[in-house]
């Protein structure tokens, strides 16, 4: 049976826990390897999600900047971080306008979708920054 990403991720963090920090005795290391293990809680964590809060983030900033909706179940997450990147780059554009034009209805939507997009990214955050510390 081939591990998935998460195990493997996990296999890493309890060698890296079990096996290296205990051998290391300089500081500044170990909160090297700290870091390390919070990342890498991150990285589990958003690896089964990444492609669904990827393409929901998409779809809510078509819907803000009004662009009509599109069917992104099936491209790649890279494909997906693309497409996210260009949205969020006209978003800074929008952004920018709204702020200049004083457009108050503008800038609650803009806030709205970002109060969206947090809600989104806990789940990936949370378990990553809010677990044990050695």
């Amino acid at each position: 049976m081939v591990p998935s990403a998460e195990e493997l991720i996990e296999i890493i963090r309890h060698g890296l826990t079990t096996q290296v920090a205990p051998e290391v005795d300089d500081q500044m290391a170990r909160s090297v390897l700290r870091s390390i293990d919070t990342l890498l809680v991150h990285l589990a964590a958003r690896i089964g999600s990444e492609a669904a809060l990827l393409a929901a983030d998409n779809a809510d900033l078509r819907q803000l900047l009004g662009h009509p909706p599109i069917d992104e179940r099936g491209p790649t997450t890279e494909a997906l971080g693309q497409a996210n990147r260009a949205l969020r780059a006209e978003l800074d554009t929008e952004l920018a306008r709204v702020l200049a034009d004083g457009d108050a209805a503008g800038l609650a939507a803009i806030d709205a979708y970002l109060g969206r997009h947090l809600e989104r990214e806990a789940p990936l955050v949370f378990p990553a920054f809010a677990g044990r510390t050695y």
